[in-house]
């Protein structure tokens, strides 16, 4: 078996909000603590020198005790520091209180909160942008925690994308990452107006940039990929994923659309079995399912088009196949709004000055 240098724990399948877009199926699993154990007494010896701890939900806050906790028996692990661990975890911020962020602040936690600006009262819960801007005011007074925004828009918002993603910067938003809605069918007009607004955009980041010589949008620094070999998803090869259930996959995001597909015939192909199965041969088990995560390369996917290998983009293009899949239904098929989205932000990426 590999070693690892990402390891995620679905802690809960459980959410306290209800995101218009989201895809995940909603449900009050909960990982138990004899989980926590097992995986980190198993999998800890297969940590690489630097490896990246990785808590998802739902809202994993629903289950703080257990990061806790989980924190606890990994660092009683390595105690040596012979090797170096990062914590993380993705969050919509409204549990956030200061012993929560006391906590990440001394372990020196990634936190990546969902956030949508002036969209997020409509797509997320009502009256949780208050809420949630207060908690990005609070977040410099704990300088150890390295915080970044996730922003969704869909059809529906995307008229706000431009002023939203502004008004994130301007309240203190210095490291954000966007995203359209997966599993939501994009027509030309709204497509149009995404088109219009990231133009709208790339005018402020260009201003900002000569006041400030920052882009706080990471997707606007190096969104068009340039190389010789296709993306290629590194789930299933240095890295895996627990589910609440004690499943195994090689990426979170399989473990929730896969729950959502248990008929399919890809449950199988991409799901190395319980954690008691894994431990008893987890060299068979992960050699068998990891090759089949090999061919998760965007040279493998395909469109109504055909295969993306016969597309010139095929270099510069890198979707999610599990992201992909939320829309079509398939692993790897990307839907036509897709690529039309990604060939609209690489014209308009060219008038980035900076």
């Amino acid at each position: 078996m590999n070693t690892l240098s990402n390891l995620s724990l679905v802690i809960t399948d459980d959410c306290n909000f209800s995101c218009v877009y989201c895809p995940q199926k909603k449900e009050s699993n909960y990982m138990k603590k004899s989980t926590v154990e097992k995986t980190v007494d198993f999998f800890y010896p297969y940590f690489k020198d630097k490896c990246h701890i990785t808590f998802f939900g739902g809202e994993p806050l629903l289950a703080f005790d257990l990061i806790t906790y989980a924190v606890k028996l990994i660092k009683s692990k390595n105690l040596d520091g012979s090797k170096k661990i990062e914590f993380s975890l993705t969050t919509n911020g409204s549990l956030l209180n200061n012993e929560m962020l006391e906590f990440f602040n001394l372990e020196k936690f990634f936190i990546m909160l969902s956030y949508d600006g002036l969209a997020q009262d409509e797509s997320r819960n009502t009256g949780s942008a208050n809420q949630i801007e207060e908690i990005i005011n609070k977040v410099p007074q704990y300088k150890d925690i390295h915080f970044s925004i996730f922003s969704v828009f869909t059809p529906h918002t995307i008229g706000t994308f431009s002023k939203s993603l502004r008004h994130i910067i301007e309240i203190g938003g210095k490291e954000i990452t966007f995203d359209l809605a997966q599993g939501i069918e994009w027509d030309q007009d709204s497509l149009h107006i995404f088109e219009i607004q990231l133009n709208e955009l790339i005018k402020f980041v260009n201003a900002n940039y000569s006041l400030k010589s920052a882009i706080p949008i990471k997707n606007l620094r190096a969104e068009v990929r340039t190389g010789e070999f296709p993306f290629s998803c590194s789930a299933g090869q240095d890295r895996l994923s627990i589910g609440p259930d004690e499943s195994i996959w090689g990426c979170y995001l399989f473990h929730d659309y896969m729950k959502q597909h248990r008929d399919d015939d890809d449950y199988l192909t991409y799901r190395f079995g319980s954690l008691d199965d894994f431990i008893q041969s987890p060299d068979t088990v992960y050699n068998r399912v990891s090759e089949n995560y090999t061919l998760l390369s965007q040279d493998h996917f395909l469109t109504h088009n055909g295969l993306c290998l016969f597309c010139d983009e095929v270099n510069q293009c890198g979707i999610c196949p599990i992201n992909a899949a939320y829309s079509t239904g398939f692993i790897g098929k990307i839907p036509v709004w897709a690529c039309q989205a990604h060939q609209i932000k690489k014209q308009i990426l060219l008038k980035i000055k900076c």
